[in-house]
């Protein structure tokens, strides 16, 4: 019996792309349910507090925790303005500092997404960055999943008003 050894390695190539889509895809899900999760958490917070329920710093405190992990800088704003206005002292040094939605992005995919925003098409980042095309379409993927967002104009504007560049870090 005779194996066609090529014709086994193109099979579970295109079998890893399947598999490497639909892992991107599972994420862009994972992460969207957190960020829903920790704004409805937010929203909770409101209600408690306006019942004066005493659990509103602890659900606050999921909330933060939420931004934090994910990096948004939104949901932190809003969980933290609510808890000044609330008068809620959050635990010393928990939750320091405002979380950043780059931090979940590596250097290389803050210069992709930096070039992103300036309208790069994966060709020309291919070309900008002395990668192929594909290894270009594989970091814009990841951004997409790991950002939770559906395209690329999504993660563009996200980028901009977040502030985040390849600089940044």
């Amino acid at each position: 019996m005779q194996v066609d050894v090529q014709a086994v390695q193109e099979k579970v190539q295109k079998e890893a792309v399947v598999v490497e889509q639909l892992l991107v895809e599972v994420r862009k899900v994972i992460v969207g349910q957190r960020y829903l999760l920790g704004w409805a958490q937010l929203r909770l917070a409101e209600c408690q507090l306006a019942e004066r329920r005493g659990d509103a710093q602890t659900t606050l405190t999921s909330a933060l925790a939420i931004a934090e992990r994910l990096g948004s800088k939104p949901l932190d704003s809003a969980a933290r303005r609510l808890a000044q206005r609330g008068r809620i002292a959050l635990a010393p040094g928990a939750l320091g500092s405002a979380g950043r939605l780059d931090h979940a992005l590596t250097a290389r995919e803050r210069e992709v997404l930096t070039l992103l925003t300036e309208g790069y098409s994966n060709d020309e980042l291919a070309h900008a960055l002395f990668i192929s095309p594909k290894t270009a379409s594989v970091h814009v993927s990841r951004i997409l999943a790991k950002l939770g967002v559906k395209s690329r104009g999504e993660a563009a504007a996200l980028a901009r008003r977040e502030g985040i560049t390849a600089h940044d870090g």
